[in-house]
């Protein structure tokens, strides 16, 4: 029976891991749009690929020139512009030089940016309801509920 568990165990892990970490791919595919000029851009539903502003990532004249090799990723920025009244603006776009953090603020004259970062196709669509934290616990419950059954 301790066998079974272990083998059940390792499993689990493995299944949560793989699900976790997708596998890398060559081209990456993010939601490319601005409120001020697309209407559809502030409401993306999650996952919605078949988007007008659902595009691969590629290079323009300045990634071009400052790229490197490096692999791209999603961004969602939300600002918000003081001299129009708190208007908020939604723009979301590919990156290619990552910040540390996966969520920052930025404060210029006029308007303060919420600015976030991921790393998967369609990441940067309305915000999900399961983070990867959540998924690692209701994964580490669902081990612990099969190791329950094997006892």
């Amino acid at each position: 029976m301790a066998f079974t568990t272990m083998i059940v165990c390792a499993a689990s892990s493995l299944l949560m891991i793989l699900a976790l970490f997708p596998a890398k791919t060559t081209a990456r595919w993010c939601f490319q749009c601005n409120s001020m000029y697309d209407p559809g851009c502030e409401n993306i539903a999650p996952n919605d690929t078949s988007s007008e502003y659902y595009k691969q990532c590629k290079d323009d004249d300045q990634s071009l020139k400052t790229r490197n090799g490096r692999e791209f990723f999603c961004r969602k920025i939300i600002q918000t512009i003081y001299d129009r009244e708190g208007l908020k603006r939604v723009v979301r776009k590919c990156g290619f030089v990552p910040h540390k953090l996966p969520c920052y603020t930025y404060d210029s004259e006029g308007h303060d940016d919420i600015v976030c970062q991921c790393f998967s196709d369609s990441c940067n669509s309305a915000p999900r309801l399961a983070s990867p934290l959540i998924a690692w616990q209701f994964g580490s419950a669902a081990v612990i509920a099969l190791m329950s059954l094997f006892r």
